[in-house]
């Protein structure tokens, strides 16, 4: 509990809450487990790496390590190597500083992962032990509003293949280069309009429902306007009439208003060159010279041949050619919306069959189906609702997060907000969206979690965790804080969030000073409390993250930390929590463990742990501060077949003063005495009482036990007698000094209060 509510003696939660719990966990039940230690997984690349999870389905499941520059991976409880000792790496794109600001997404196999300055990749695997990072091409768009100062024009070298842009003013930049540009034009130039019962030649031009079509055989046109968008089609019948004429002509489909390119190199700020993806207008190009480009059978269409070619037994198209007469020139252009001019989007998910962008403060979402694609129009010009949307959040803050659910819920800086389709008669779609501001709390940047039925995020200053759920009563979702009795939690600075749901229902977060917070979160039975984790050996945790262990049980908690020197970094995997029912002593109850298991041996072996005093445990029996030498390694004076070493960790259980005994008030401004205290244990060894100062070591071993044997783990209660001091304060302290497992069931202090408020002390 904070301590600014250490005095609200009227509130519930006080009497269930404590004043500082470090390197204990709340349980759901009630108890307070000394929590489990890590077990060293090997050294990262560099002690900046974080920890990502990549988990395909419940027994697949990896951690990628991500560093400047490299991806690692980690998969059945080990790390993926080439060789012994070697670990497996890929490139990576983003730097150290960069790190922070990836945000990921998996849908499948597929990791998409977002950073405001890198260009979007997709993580996927290749087999079982490797893996690829491509760039993420988006296709179609999406693009930044279009260009209103007519003054400022673009025309193409040509409609067709690898072209020039060529601007009327300063324009491009170098890092242009991959950018989407889309050319609109201004009319279609002296092209004739497309009418019924016209006479035309071959290789004729004609405009049709916004369209250039161009003429694959002679004669008077039909009845039915070419609406094709594409291959060739007939505007009649192609038959004669009863005064023998005939009517219909093959008509080619060419281009509508708007061309499509690739920036591919940069000239100079008025000049780049591009790749033509969608055919160019005429009217935008300063070639408007024209021929004919289709084959004798196209689509299974035929058309009127002019020669036969008997060494190839090809019919030869007919020789038609021309010219048009147009502005050579648009001011009616786009440039795509992502490139490393403009930046990339933040965040994204897949939400409703579509691939939704965070970027700056619009959404946009790709073509249903289609992951890739963010065209706005269809094949037929048209922006049916499933082509790509775009949608401008009501705020000038950059999208933090995104969340698909019924609705896609949207977390910005200062806000949060759901979008979802105009109607409930209707889908999300181009001019169907719906956008609700629903919350004002604001988030930091970071990947939320989803846990039981909410969505968790870190609140802006990154002191708050958030609770973000659908409350029925007012049709909106809502955002609680989490830390509103806890608040200090936040004061280092709270970092991603990881969501353990099993064994315990933990929200873990790496805060700014390396130590670690724990909530426990089960909002349908009202249980919510909060602890510390402080790392041993000076390690500073950089980053957490969970992924279901090999037998899709359990959760996970990866750790990335980097050492006291600040100079190198470790990967470590929290130890499973006990069940309630296992009496072993042989638990990993240390930091960076080193485990053997098998033939009694005396050899310790650590190489990771050189020249550090370590807490050994062999075969249950704990050594404290034994000093590795410079190689890791030291000797124990009799075998063991089950030794693990690791850094010792606080573990620090402080309540609040108590409350009760004042006659004629409150006690707590009363001065008081704790002479004894109750301590009700499950399975638990190694622990001291602190009152005032006063310490009193918790002894556990039955007083039968023979000497020289190691006790079985104790369950039931221990008092401690006489040995708190009058006090205002009454702090009683409960600590695990040795590595061994304890559960924390009851404390149960006595309590002498002097009624009348006694002296000042």
């Amino acid at each position: 509990m904070s301590p600014l509510v250490s005095c609200r003696v009227d509130l519930r939660t006080r009497e269930i809450g404590v004043k500082r719990m470090d390197g204990w966990l709340p349980r759901l039940q009630g108890p307070a487990e000394a929590c489990p230690g890590t077990i060293d997984q090997g050294a990262t690349r560099a002690p900046h790496a974080i920890p990502i999870p990549y988990v395909f389905n419940r027994t697949q499941a990896y951690v990628v390590e991500a560093s400047e520059g490299k991806l690692r991976f980690f998969t059945n409880n080990v790390r993926i190597e080439t060789a012994p000792g070697v670990p497996y790496e890929i490139d990576a794109p983003w730097t150290a500083d960069q790190l922070g600001e990836i945000y990921w997404h998996q849908a499948l196999d597929a990791l998409y992962l977002y950073h405001p300055a890198v260009q979007t990749r997709k993580l996927y695997r290749t087999s079982a032990t490797t893996f690829a990072l491509d760039p993420l091409v988006f296709n179609g768009g999406p693009f930044l509003p279009r260009n209103q100062d007519k003054a400022l024009t673009v025309t193409s070298s040509s409609t067709e293949g690898n072209v020039t842009l060529t601007a009327s003013a300063p324009l491009f930049a170098a890092t242009d280069v991959g950018r989407l540009f889309r050319m609109e034009a201004i009319d279609l130039g002296s092209i004739p309009a497309w009418d019924v019962g016209m006479a035309v030649t071959a290789g004729d031009l004609r405009q049709s429902n916004g369209a250039i079509y161009q003429a694959v055989s002679s004669g008077k046109t039909g009845g039915v306007a070419p609406i094709h968008t594409e291959g060739v089609e007939w505007d009649g019948m192609g038959t004669a009439d009863a005064n023998d004429i005939v009517y219909g002509v093959q008509w080619a489909y060419l281009h509508d208003r708007f061309g499509l390119l690739r920036i591919t190199a940069f000239t100079d700020t008025t000049h780049v060159s591009a790749t033509v993806i969608r055919r160019l207008p005429y009217s935008v190009s300063s070639a408007v010279n024209y021929s004919s480009v289709y084959n004798p059978v196209l689509g299974g269409i035929y058309f009127t041949p002019t020669a036969f070619d008997p060494d190839t037994y090809e019919w030869a198209p007919p020789d038609i050619g021309g010219s048009v007469a147009g502005t050579p020139a648009t001011w009616r252009w786009q440039f795509g919306a992502f490139s490393d001019t403009s930046g990339w989007p933040q965040c994204g998910c897949i939400w409703n069959e579509r691939h939704m962008l965070g970027f700056q403060a619009t959404v946009y979402g790709s073509v249903i189906g289609d992951l890739d694609d963010f065209s706005p129009l269809n094949e037929l010009g048209d922006a049916s609702k499933d082509q790509a949307l775009s949608a401008q959040i009501p705020a000038a803050d950059y999208i933090r997060w995104m969340v698909p659910d019924e609705d896609l819920l949207v977390g910005t800086g200062t806000g949060e907000h759901r979008i979802g389709a105009g109607s409930a008669a209707e889908v999300i779609g181009p001019g169907a969206i719906r956008r609700a501001r629903q919350s004002d709390e604001g988030a930091a940047p970071g990947v939320p979690v989803e846990a039981s039925g909410r969505v968790l995020f870190v609140q802006a200053a990154r002191q708050k965790v958030i609770e973000y759920g659908y409350a029925v009563t007012r049709d909106r979702y809502d955002g609680p804080d989490l830390t509103a009795n806890s608040e200090h939690m936040g004061d280092p600075g709270l970092g991603r969030l990881a969501w353990q749901k099993e064994k315990v229902r933990l929200v873990w977060s790496a805060r700014g000073d390396g130590t670690l917070s724990a909530m426990l979160y089960k909002p349908d039975q009202e249980a919510l409390g909060w602890a510390t984790r402080a790392l041993g050996g000076g390690m500073a945790a950089t980053g957490v993250c969970c992924i279901p262990d090999p037998d899709g049980r359990f959760d996970q908690l990866w750790i990335t930390a980097a050492d006291a020197s600040g100079e190198t970094g470790r990967m470590l995997r929290m130890a499973r929590m006990r069940d309630s029912g296992d009496a072993s002593r042989s638990q990993v109850m240390a930091d960076a463990c080193w485990i053997y298991e098998g033939a009694p041996t005396t050899a310790i072996a650590a190489p990771h742990l050189a020249g550090q005093a370590v807490d050994v445990l062999a075969d249950g029996l704990t050594i404290p501060g034994v000093v590795l030498n410079g190689a890791g390694a030291a000797t124990l004076e009799t075998p063991a077949s089950t030794i693990i070493v690791g850094h010792p960790f606080p573990a620090e259980l402080h309540l609040l003063p108590l409350e009760s005994g004042g006659d004629n008030g409150p006690a707590l401004s009363k001065v008081g005495r704790i002479p004894k205290a109750g301590v009700y244990l499950l399975n638990s060894d190694g622990l001291e009482i602190e009152v005032d100062g006063n310490i009193e070591a918790l002894e556990t071993a039955p007083f039968d036990q023979p000497f020289g044997t190691l006790p079985p783990l104790f369950t039931g209660a221990r008092w401690c007698d006489a040995f708190g001091d009058w006090s205002r304060d009454r702090a009683l302290i409960v600590r695990r000094v040795r590595p061994t497992p304890a559960t924390l069931l009851a404390v149960q202090p006595d309590q002498v209060v002097e009624q009348h408020g006694g002296r000042n002390r």
